[in-house]
């Protein structure tokens, strides 16, 4: 125990988890997330004082606390007595990853804000769903397809152009769409573009 005090360490092995208490477990993780009053933190992450905290029932004292994922993952730190980590939304417009941690006094619970990160991860998703309408509705055709030639994505103006289903281009290469005579030609543009972009 002298050792985690002494590294900041928070143990994820099972058979320290009785050797220290709830307010060693977040000395620990607040020292390795340099986080320097981890208390004022948590006032003002649960919108609550000390006074109102200690000693009351998290699920009654917390807003958004009543939710099932937290009442299943701390039965499961304590029942179990294993590290549980989930991701939750704790207040309407904030979403956590919460780490819960067995003690020989309870559970010590580290949180940290992925609100920006969920953000970030929804507005890259509206973003890829807009560019992918964008190419399946476009009237020109919009294909990508392997150094070999084979066909890996196409378009809709692709199906309508060439007559093939979607699946049906899915399984051809680019050498079955262009006439022969003009085979040799194509392949000779796309070693060309290879070499351009370097490879």
């Amino acid at each position: 125990v002298a050792a985690k005090r002494e590294l900041a360490y928070v143990p994820d092995d099972p058979k320290l988890f009785d050797a220290l208490t709830v307010h060693e477990h977040l000395e620990f993780t607040a020292a390795a997330y340099a986080t320097s009053d981890w208390k004022a933190e948590a006032e003002k992450l649960l919108g609550k004082t000390r006074r109102e905290l200690v000693g009351g029932i998290v699920w009654k004292v917390v807003p958004g606390m009543d939710s099932p994922v937290f009442h299943e993952n701390y039965v499961k730190a304590i029942d179990q007595r294993v590290a549980t980590v989930f991701e939750a939304q704790l207040q309407a417009d904030r979403f956590f990853e919460v780490h819960a941690y067995p003690s020989d006094d309870g559970i010590a619970v580290y949180f940290r804000d992925v609100t920006e990160q969920r953000q970030s991860r929804a507005r890259l998703q509206a973003s890829e769903e807009r560019y992918r309408e964008l190419v399946e509705n476009a009237s020109d055709l919009v294909y990508t397809h392997e150094l070999s030639g084979n066909i890996t994505s196409v378009n809709n103006a692709c199906v309508t152009l060439s007559g093939f289903t979607h699946g049906e281009l899915l399984r051809m290469n680019l050498a079955d769409l262009i006439a022969p005579e003009h085979l040799e030609h194509a392949r000779g543009m796309l070693r060309k573009k290879i070499m351009q972009a370097g490879g």
